[in-house]
């Protein structure tokens, strides 16, 4: 693997999954819960996707509230492993 597609696997695969998992573990989830949403398919036709509450639920995972978390989008159980696992796969990857 090239010193560039190692660079690019570090930059998507590491650092921008761990930035955005942090600022959304540092924004209070209080502060989430109360704007408004930017889901294009929301705001367009008024019906929910499959990702709508996923950045509050993933902020309620991370404070360490699951019930509440899971109560926002369900499929925070199966995306925050992704996302974590995903970055664990990229270090992999970089060690070879």
């Amino acid at each position: 693997m090239g010193n560039i597609a190692r660079r690019w696997i570090f930059i998507l695969g590491i650092v921008v999954p761990a930035v955005a998992m942090t600022t959304v573990a540092i924004i209070p989830t209080e502060l989430l819960a109360h704007t408004q949403a930017v889901c294009l398919f929301k705001n367009t036709l008024g019906a929910e996707c499959l990702g709508c509450g996923m950045t509050r639920a993933v902020s309620l995972a991370l404070h360490g509230e699951l019930a509440a978390a899971l109560a926002y989008n369900p499929l925070v159980v199966v995306v925050l492993p992704l996302i974590v696992g995903g970055m664990v796969w990229c270090a992999g990857r970089l060690r070879k």
